[in-house]
């Protein structure tokens, strides 16, 4: 359960990408590097900025929010808070994985998630 209200925090991440991966690949296919790094920091910034009040939100009342699942949910408020911390990490870093993919960069883009995915099987 708390790793799905952690999932709330990165909505702002996933919609805004839905708007900017078009762009990306646009300004790729145009050759225009400075219009894709304006549109990446651009989707960057908006993204932290809206993902940034939900973090302080589940950081200041992680009990409150766990609680209304039923009392014997409050006890995961620092986990709820982990896990928070980590999707915001996420979702501040902005679209690299999308950025790669759009350009031309996918054989690296999997090869970092294949080395994640293993690093997370061996650490579990």
């Amino acid at each position: 359960m708390k790793n799905y209200i952690s999932f709330l925090l990165i909505f702002s991440f996933m919609s805004t990408l839905k708007i900017f991966i078009p762009k990306f690949a646009e300004f790729w296919g145009k050759g225009d590097i400075k219009g894709l790094a304006k549109v990446a920091q651009q989707s960057t910034k908006l993204i932290f900025w809206t993902s940034f009040p939900i973090l302080l939100f589940f950081l200041i009342f992680p009990k409150p929010i766990l609680g209304i699942f039923g009392e014997e949910f409050k006890v995961g408020a620092i986990a709820l808070m982990i896990l928070t911390i980590g999707q915001f990490v996420n979702a501040a870093a902005g679209s690299v994985g999308y950025i790669l993919q759009m350009t031309g960069h996918q054989k690296f883009h999997q090869n970092v998630v294949l080395i994640g995915a293993i690093s997370n099987m061996i650490l579990n």
